[in-house]
Order: C-alpha cells, then sequence, then structure tokens
C-alpha cells in the first residue's frame, strides 16, 4: 500500500512539472504579433567572394582570416559575410533577430 502511494506521489510531482509552459512578453511599443521584420539582402551560403563582390560591391572592412580552416569576414554597412577559405559560410545582420515562424500563434502575457 506505501509503495503505490508513493507511486502516486511521484506521479502527480512529474504531472506538475509536465503542465509548466513559457509566456513570451513583447514590451510595449515592440511590435504587433504577426509583423514581419525587413531584414536586408545579404549572400547566401556557398557563394564565391567574387560573387559576393560582384553583386554587393567592396566591403568596407575586410579581416583577415584566422585558423584552419581559414575562416575570414567581410564587413558591409547592414551586414556581415563570414567565409571559409573562398566561400560564404554565414551572413549575418547584426543587431536583427532572426525571423520568427508561426508569428500568428503568438498570445501577449496577460
Amino acid at each position: 500500500m506505501c509503495k503505490w502511494v508513493w507511486i502516486g506521489g511521484l506521479t502527480m510531482a512529474l504531472a506538475s512539472f509536465a503542465s509548466t509552459a513559457d509566456v513570451l512578453d513583447f514590451p510595449e511599443g515592440s511590435g504587433t504579433v504577426g509583423e514581419q521584420l525587413t531584414r536586408p539582402t545579404t549572400p547566401t551560403r556557398g557563394m564565391s567572394k567574387a560573387s559576393v563582390r560582384r553583386q554587393f560591391g567592396e566591403p568596407g572592412r575586410k579581416v583577415a582570416a584566422i585558423g584552419d580552416p581559414p575562416i575570414s569576414r567581410w564587413v558591409y554597412d547592414d551586414f556581415v559575410v563570414v567565409f571559409e577559405h573562398q566561400l560564404v559560410l554565414h551572413s549575418v545582420v547584426p543587431e536583427a533577430p532572426a525571423p520568427i515562424y508561426h508569428a500568428n500563434e503568438l498570445r501577449p502575457a496577460h
């Protein structure tokens, strides 16, 4: 009997953990739910340095390659391009969050 009471108590404790959820609380004036943020067009993964230069022009600053494989960066006004050898690895927009998918399903906190 004591064993069953202990198992029942453990089950109740675990059930209370499973019922918790996170709430996203957006500050006032931070935009409406579902609002799309505009991001600048950036180079795509796998583009060559020559293609990036042709399409986006010369960067404002070039950061020399370090490491093995060599990783270098080109800094433009609106974004940074990270290269591995001669190919784009990532394009980053500083201060810009990644797009929120399914934003229409978000609800404001009460």
